[in-house]
């Protein structure tokens, strides 16, 4: 069950007018654009706590993770972008794994050097689909989801291959703002953390 969080909410009620003062302050510059890329990423899941009914800890192998974005560059720096991914991490004690489907809205600041590598910095606002199916080490096992608000923080660098096209590496925190809460097979309820570091690349192509 979803539970709207208040920092969430005043986070995506100030992010239009964030988005509004990027777009008066670019005076709409002819080289802005609207933009689409996708990424990829190695996924390292935080140990995760079982408080409640249940009571356990779990860790993870390195995950997976896959996004496709859309995007506007305002052309002086600024972007805002919108981002649906999906990422994947097993168990490392026990069977299954533990995965979330997301949506981000976020927002970029390109650092332009005067050559074709430009550092970044970011963060961004969403929901998560998150959901653990397994069985973690000798307790029950787990086939549930929630849907909890997420933040993310990020970081990185841009290469331009040419004035449309440009690759990206860098790094993300990903982390819910509320816990998820989940129901294992014995009927037990728990809340349980969610919080990942990514290691990213991709591409981005402007129209």
């Amino acid at each position: 069950m979803s539970r709207p969080h208040s920092k969430t909410r005043t986070a995506l009620v100030a992010l239009p007018f964030v988005m509004a003062t990027a777009v008066a302050t670019s005076a709409w510059a002819e080289d802005s654009s609207w933009y689409a890329g996708g990424q990829g990423s190695a996924v390292f899941e935080g140990d995760a706590d079982a408080d409640g009914a249940a009571n356990f800890t779990t860790g993870y192998d390195t995950g997976y993770g896959l996004g496709g974005i859309v995007g506007y560059d305002f052309a002086n720096g600024f972007r805002t972008e919108a981002e649906l991914g999906y990422q994947n991490s097993h168990l490392d004690n026990g069977e299954g794994h533990n995965s979330a489907l997301y949506g981000l809205a976020s927002g970029y600041y390109d650092f332009d050097l005067g050559q074709s590598w430009k550092p970044y910095l970011g963060g961004g606002v969403g929901y998560a689909d998150v959901r653990f199916d397994g069985t973690p080490g000798a307790n029950p096992a787990i086939d549930d989801s929630d849907e909890v608000p997420v933040w993310a923080l990020a970081a990185g660098v841009g290469y331009d291959l040419d004035e449309r096209t440009t690759l990206f590496a860098g790094y993300r925190y990903l982390a819910a703002f509320e816990d998820p809460s989940l129901t294992n097979s014995a009927g037990q309820s728990f809340d349980m953390d969610y919080s990942t570091h990514n290691v990213l690349a991709g591409l981005r192509y402007k129209f």
